[in-house]
C-alpha cells in the first residue's frame, strides 16, 4: 500500500455527500425494533435503502439495510440468507449483527463502515491505480472470498460498490459487503417483469446473465471485471446500453479490449499490460471450466505479475529486444532463459511454495522459499520418446501437472514432475514414485508410468481423471441440500476411508491429504473417489531440512498437530487430516475459525483450542452427537487418543449410519485386511505345533517311561555332534529336487546309526544276562534263558514290541 491510496481515500471520505432532498426521510429520528435508532440514510437503491443507525443498547454505530417489496417466500429466503451471512467472521468481511422484520420489511444489521466504497476510489483516481495499491486490495478481497467458498457461500454480486474501505490505526481496511444478498434478488427478479435485470450487469458472470446455476467461479469473474478496471481506470467492453453488455459477457468471441492498445491509446501507466491482459482474460473465460480453478490461484497469479513488475522484469511480448528495456537487478539469484528473451525472475515461471516458518518461541510467521533453482516450464516436448505435454492442468508449491498424449496410442494421460531441480531431492521423488506405484487399489489414482529424463528431472504418469475435486464439490454445495445428498457425502468418506486402509496395510502415508488431493470421477452413474499423491508429500522433508529449521510445506488447514510440530507421522496423522476434511464435507465449514495458515497451524497445536459444535454449523444432521463424537476423536490433540486404525474409524462411521435411521446400505463396507489374514496364518501354524505336542504325548503313552527315556539318550548322544540347524541353513539356498535328496540320505544315515547302536546295546544286555544266569544256575539255565530271549524279542529291537518305526523316533527327537 502507498500513500497514494491512502491520499484517495482521505480525499473521498472528507468530500461532502450529496444533499437527499428527494430521498423518503420517514424513518430518520424514529427507533425500530426496540433498539435501535435511525440517525440520516447513507445510500438507497432500486430494492434496498441503507441508514446509519445507533445500537441503544451495546450503545454502538450501526448500519441498517432495508430491503422493499419482498413476497413472503422471498422474505424468508432473505432470512436464511441472512443467517449464513451472520457465520462469516472474517477480517475482510463485513461483519452481520442482526436481522429482524419491521413494517413488513426485512432489515439486516451490519457493522458500519466509515470510509468509501472502491467505486468512488476508481471515479477519484481517474486512471489506473498504483500496482502496489491494486494487488493490496485484490489480495484482500481474494482472501474473502476463499474464506467464504471455502464454507459454500458465494456472492453473486460483487462490483466496486461492495467493497468498502476504511481507516483504522492509520491503515486502509478492506471490506466486502453483501455476501449472498444477491440471492435474494434472484427471487426478485423471477416476479418482475420478464427480461428485467436486478443487479450489476456490467459485473455479472456470462453464467448469471443466462440464468444458469451459479458456483465459485461466478464469482471469479466478477473479480477479473473489478481488477480490470481497477489496473486500467477503463472498462474492459466499449459498451453502452445493458443489451450490449449481455452480448459481451455471453459471446465468446468478444474479448475484453488489450491492455497494452489502452495503454498506447490513452496514454496510461500500466505496469506489464501483456502479462495482466493474459491473467485477466484466464479469469473472465466464457466458460467457467477455463477460468482458474480458484480465487486462490487467480491471487497467485496477480501476485506474480506483481512480482514481475517489482523487480523490473521484461513483459511477454510477441517479441522483444533486450534494448528495449533495462531491467532493474533481480533478488531471486536464479535467472532462466525461457526461450521469451532476455532472461527472466524464475517466480515469472512458477510460484514460489509458500512456507510457515517458527521462529524458536512458539510463534509462527510467513516467508517464501528463495534461492532455489527450478526446472522449466516443459509444454509442448516429447518425454521419453512416448508422452508429448500438451498444457498444464495444475500446479501445486513444489510440483506441476501436465496433460499428456501418448505418442504410440494417442491415450491422454497426467504426467506429474516437481518444479524444483537441484535439490538432491529428485531420487527420493522417484523412490515415492515406485512405492505409490506398487499401490493398486479403485480408490486410488492409477499409475501407469515413470521415469526420469537426461537432465534429471523426473515423470510420474498417471491416468488422467476427468472429474473435479472434493474442495470443488464442497464449494459446490449447498447445506440446504445436505440432506438429500447425504448418503452421498457419507459414501466419499467411507472410500477415502478405504484408500487410506489399503494403504496403510502397505506401510504407505499420505501425509498431505485434503480436497484438492480427492478428487470426484462419475463413473457408470456413481461417483468413484480416488485419492491422489500417496506418499508423495513425503519429499517435503527433503525439502524442509534444505530450509530454516521448523519450516513446514504442506496445507496447514489439514494438518496433524504432530505434521505442524515436526513430529513423527504415522496412519493416525492421515486419519487427523481426514478428521478435518470429513468435518468439512458435512458441515460446509472447516472446524476451527481462522483467517489465515498461521492461526490453523496454532489452532493444531494448542489442545486448549476446540472444533467448533458439529450442531452449531449445520442443524439437518441426523444423530448429530454421534456424528460429532466421531470426527472430535478423530481430531484428537493426542495421537493415542485418535482411532487405532482406518476400519476401526470407519466400524465408527457405520454405528451411526444405523443411527440415523436411514433405510440404504451403509456406505461405509467393511473389508478383509491383509494384516487378518496374515494373522490367520500364524494361527495355523500355532495349530501345528500344537499338534506335535500331542503326537508327542501319544508317542509316549506306547513306551514304558524307562524304555523312551534310553531311546532319546542315545540318539542324542549320537546326533551331539551333528548341528542340523546349521545344516539346513547351509541347505537353504538349494533347489527342491536338492533338498529332498540330502534330507533322505540324512534320514538313511541316521537309521543306520541307530540300527547299530541298538544293536551293541542288545549283545551288552545279552552278555549281562547270561552272567548273572551262570552264577545263578549253570550253563543249562543260561541257555534256557538265551532261547526264551530269541522267541520273545525280534531283532529290531531289544525293549519288546516296537511302537513305531524308526523315521517317527526321529521326527520326534528332533522336535525336542
Amino acid at each position: 500500500m502507498t500513500e497514494s491510496l491512502t491520499n484517495l481515500f482521505l480525499k473521498v471520505r472528507s468530500q461532502k455527500r450529496p444533499s437527499r432532498a428527494n430521498v423518503d426521510q420517514s424513518m430518520v429520528g424514529k427507533e425500530i425494533a426496540g433498539k435501535y435508532k435511525v440517525l440520516e440514510i447513507l445510500g438507497t437503491g432500486a430494492t434496498a435503502d441503507v441508514y446509519k443507525a445507533v445500537d441503544i443498547i451495546l450503545e454502538r454505530v450501526v448500519a441498517i439495510k432495508v430491503l422493499h417489496n419482498l413476497d413472503e417466500d422471498v422474505r424468508q429466503r432473505f432470512f436464511r440468507e441472512m443467517r449464513i451471512h451472520g457465520s462469516l467472521e472474517h477480517g475482510n468481511i463485513v461483519q452481520a449483527l442482526d436481522c429482524f422484520e419491521h413494517g413488513g420489511e426485512a432489515c439486516f444489521v451490519l457493522e458500519y463502515l466509515d470510509g468509501a466504497s472502491l467505486e468512488d476510489i476508481i471515479e477519484e483516481a481517474d486512471g489506473p491505480i498504483e500496482a502496489d495499491d491494486a494487488i493490496y486490495i485484490l489480495d484482500r478481497v481474494c482472501d474473502a472470498l476463499t474464506y467464504a467458498h471455502r464454507r459454500g457461500i458465494i456472492h453473486r454480486d460483487l462490483k466496486p460498490t461492495n467493497i468498502v474501505l476504511s481507516m483504522r490505526d492509520d491503515r486502509i481496511e478492506v471490506k466486502v459487503v453483501d455476501f449472498g444478498l444477491a440471492k435474494a434478488n434472484d427471487q426478485i427478479q423471477k416476479i418482475t417483469t420478464t427480461g428485467m435485470v436486478v443487479g450489476s450487469p456490467l459485473f455479472m458472470s456470462p453464467e448469471q446473465c443466462l440464468g444458469y446455476g451459479l458456483d465459485y467461479r461466478s464469482d471469479i469473474y466478477s473479480l477479473a471485471m473489478v481488477a480490470y478496471i481497477l489496473v486500467s481506470g477503463q472498462l474492459p467492453y466499449d459498451v453502452a446500453t445493458i443489451d450490449q453488455v449481455m452480448q459481451a459477457h455471453t459471446s465468446p468471441e468478444i474479448n475484453p479490449r488489450p491492455l497494452r492498445d489502452l495503454a498506447q491509446d490513452l496514454g496510461l501507466d500500466i505496469k506489464l499490460p501483456v502479462r495482466l491482459y493474459k491473467v485477466l482474460c484466464r479469469a473472465m473465460e466464457v466458460a467457467p471450466d477455463k477460468r482458474y480453478e480458484s480465487v486462490e490461484h487467480f491471487k497467485k497469479s496477480m501476485q506474480a505479475w506483481h512480482h514481475l513488475v517489482s523487480h523490473g522484469a521484461p513483459d511477454d511480448r510477441d517479441s522483444i529486444e533486450a534494448a528495449d528495456f533495462q531491467p532493474r537487478p533481480i533478488q531471486s539469484s536464479q535467472k532462466v532463459d525461457t526461450g521469451r528473451g532476455p532472461a527472466v525472475a524464475l517466480s515469472e515461471i512458477w510460484a514460489m511454495p509458500q512456507l510457515i516458518a517458527s521462529d524458536g518461541d512458539g510463534g509462527w510467521s510467513n516467508l517464501r522459499l528463495e534461492n532455489i533453482v527450478l526446472n522449466q516450464e516443459a509444454t509442448g516436448q516429447i518425454l521419453n520418446n512416448k508422452y508429448q505435454l500438451l498444457d498444464i492442468l495444475g500446479q501445486g508449491g513444489m510440483s506441476v501437472v501436465y496433460r499428456a498424449r501418448r505418442t504410440d496410442s494417442g491415450e491422454l494421460v497426467a504426467a506429474k514432475t516437481l518444479k524444483l531441480a537441484n535439490l538432491n531431492v529428485s531420487d527420493r521423488f522417484l523412490r515415492e514414485i515406485r512405492v505409490h506405484s506398487g499401490i493398486k487399489h479403485p480408490n486410488i489414482v492409477k499409475a501407469v508410468d515413470h521415469f526420469k529424463t537426461d537432465l534429471g528431472q523426473v515423470y510420474f504418469v498417471m491416468e488422467l481423471l476427468e472429474g473435479k475435486t472434493l474442495q470443488q464439490f464442497i464449494q459446490g454445495q449447498k447445506e440446504s441440500v445436505l440432506h438429500d445428498s447425504l448418503a452421498l457425502r457419507c459414501s466419499i468418506v467411507g472410500q477415502i476411508l478405504d484408500a487410506l486402509e489399503y494403504a496403510h496395510d502397505q506401510s504407505v502415508i499420505h501425509r498431505d491429504l485434503k480436497p484438492d488431493n480427492i478428487m470426484l470421477v462419475e463413473n457408470a452413474g456413481t461417483l468413484r473417489v480416488k485419492v491422489l499423491d500417496f506418499g508423495l508429500a513425503k519429499i517435503q522433508d527433503d525439502l524442509q531440512r534444505l530450509t530454516s529449521t521448523g519450516v513446514l510445506i504442506g496445507t496447514p488447514a489439514y494438518m496433524s498437530p504432530e505434521h505442524c510440530l515436526g513430529g513423527k507421522i504415522g496412519p493416525r496423522s492421515d486419519l487427523y487430516s481426514l478428521g478435518i476434511v470429513a468435518y468439512e464435507l458435512f458441515a460446509g465449514s472447516l472446524p476451527y475459525t481462522c483467517d489465515n495458515d498461521l492461526e490453523f497451524v496454532t489452532a493444531h497445536c494448542d489442545a486448549a483450542i476446540k472444533p467448533h459444535s458439529l450442531a452449531e454449523r449445520s442443524s439437518e444432521i441426523p444423530a448429530a452427537a454421534a456424528l460429532e463424537s466421531i470426527l472430535f476423536k478423530a481430531l484428537s490433540f493426542v495421537p493415542e487418543e485418535r482411532f487405532a486404525s482406518a476400519a476401526e474409524m470407519k466400524e465408527a462411521f457405520s454405528d451411526w449410519w444405523a443411527e440415523t435411521g436411514r433405510n440404504e446400505p451403509s456406505p461405509f463396507r467393511m473389508v478383509r485386511r491383509r494384516t487378518q489374514r496374515r494373522a490367520q496364518t500364524d494361527f495355523v501354524a500355532v495349530d501345528n505345533a500344537n499338534a506335535g505336542a500331542g503326537e508327542s504325548g501319544d508317542l509316549e503313552s506306547l513306551v514304558s517311561n524307562y524304555r523312551n527315556e534310553q531311546v532319546r539318550s542315545f540318539v542324542k548322544s549320537r546326533q551331539a555332534p551333528v548341528d542340523l540347524s546349521s545344516l539346513y541353513a547351509a541347505l537353504k539356498g538349494l533347489g527342491l529336487v536338492a533338498v529332498i535328496g540330502i534330507f533322505a540320505f540324512i534320514l538313511s544315515f541316521a537309521y543306520a546309526r541307530i540300527t547299530d547302536g541298538l544293536a551293541a546295546r542288545k549283545a551288552e544286555e545279552a552278555k549281562l544276562t547270561m552272567e548273572k544266569a551262570r552264577l545263578a544256575r549253570q550253563k543249562a539255565l543260561i541257555e534256557a534263558e538265551e532261547a526264551a530271549q530269541a522267541k520273545e524279542v525280534p531283532s529290531s529291537s531289544v525293549y519288546g514290541e516296537k511302537p513305531t518305526t524308526r523315521s517317527e523316533i526321529i521326527k520326534f527327537n528332533s522336535r525336542r
